[in-house]
């Protein structure tokens, strides 16, 4: 199946494979450039040109499944497209094993540098400045998209927790060795792994309660029970966890 989402200065067509069926890779990258080439087709009708220097091809995979996907590549046009190791995606980056490791490394790059600029003028400004300013430029960022990192690494949520801890120390003007612990309270700041947590339940409240988009609501299953007498059939917000499987994602932007 493909999926295709347009908007207004780009388009993204999506694909998944199964790695263990034979020739299923082949048949996926021979669909998604027929895809392609009705992309083209419609834009030209519409004095819409595709630009095939800047399209990027993105394969999804788990790690063991990489290797024998080093030779794909997709013909777009006259130009041979070979997959990105990262794409960016409204601000987001994503690798090539989803295990969003690239974008908390572009996040600590913004942040250090919005840091080391805030540190530089926080004598001149008082505390309550100086911790508005830390939540609109530096919060900002940590916060933004958070829930993509559900279930990520815990030395990778441990990078931003130290930035979240060093943004605390500058508003209170203290060194480097103090414990973080205190000034996080102080501000009411809740630690990194607690604000993923938070925007995950925040998106099922709103979906719970029809104050989400409808393609939200279809992400959400409520458990039906199947037997009576349960403890567990008391709760009626229970959801259907669903089963993963390791299928690899074709994507064309």
């Amino acid at each position: 199946m493909v999926y295709i989402f347009t908007y207004a200065d780009d388009v993204q067509i999506y694909m998944f494979f199964n790695p263990k069926i034979p020739g299923d890779s082949a048949c996926a990258i021979f669909k998604l450039s027929m895809c392609v080439e009705e992309v083209r087709d419609w834009m030209l009708c519409n004095m819409l040109k595709l630009n095939d220097s800047k399209t990027e091809f993105f394969i999804a995979a788990p790690p063991h499944n990489m290797p024998s996907l080093s030779n794909i590549n997709i013909k777009i046009g006259d130009a041979e497209v070979i997959p990105s190791a990262t794409i960016r995606n409204l601000g987001v980056v994503f690798d090539a094993t989803m295990n969003m490791s690239n974008h908390i490394t572009s996040i600590c790059k913004t942040v250090n540098f919005l840091l080391w600029n805030l540190f530089r003028i926080r004598r001149f400004v008082t505390e309550d400045a100086s911790s508005n300013a830390m939540r609109a430029l530096v919060l900002s960022k940590i916060d933004y998209a958070n829930a993509l990192l559900s279930g990520c690494r815990s030395k990778d949520v441990a990078r931003l927790q130290r930035l979240q801890n060093r943004a605390a120390r500058i508003i209170f003007q203290v060194p480097r060795r103090h414990l973080s612990s205190p000034l996080l309270n102080s501000l009411h700041w809740l630690p990194i792994d607690k604000r993923i947590c938070f925007k995950v339940l925040l998106y099922i409240y709103k979906t719970l309660n029809d104050l989400a988009p409808p393609y939200l609501s279809d992400c959400l299953t409520i458990r039906v029970p199947t037997r009576e007498g349960l403890r567990s059939n008391q709760d009626l917000t229970r959801l259907i966890i669903p089963k993963t499987n390791r299928l690899i994602a074709l994507k064309v932007l």
